[in-house]
């Protein structure tokens, strides 16, 4: 009967975090489809120059919160990660990025993930 229960729960917990999770990924691009999402000689708001194109990976997500909003704890819980930035499954996934090594900046585009091409 206890296994029953024990059964039943992580069941019940894996829907759950399937429902919380389901929205993370919203739209994913291959590398090629990718390149219409990169605009080169994308400008630093900083310094001014041009930013280097390429791309970003974040397995865990990527959060943000606004300055007036409480800090965040010791566990983020990762349905809380900006859309199209959480790794939910095997493959690794990417998103368009562009970085300013001078000014220690880097730009990224969450509006897709960019799935890898198979090597």
């Amino acid at each position: 009967m206890k296994i029953l229960f024990a059964a039943a729960g992580a069941t019940a917990l894996l829907i759950w975090l399937f429902y919380k999770l389901r929205n993370v990924t919203t739209r994913t691009v291959t590398m090629s489809e990718a390149v219409s999402l990169r605009k080169d000689n994308l400008l630093c708001p900083v310094c001014g120059k041009v930013m280097t194109a390429g791309f970003s990976a974040a397995p865990r997500g990527i959060f943000f919160r606004k300055t007036v909003e409480k800090p965040f704890g010791t566990f983020i819980p990762p349905w809380n990660a900006m859309v199209n930035t959480l790794n939910t499954g095997l493959t690794p996934r990417e998103n368009v990025a562009w970085r300013c090594a001078p000014c220690n900046l880097l730009l990224i585009n969450h509006s897709a993930s960019v799935k890898r091409n198979k090597q």
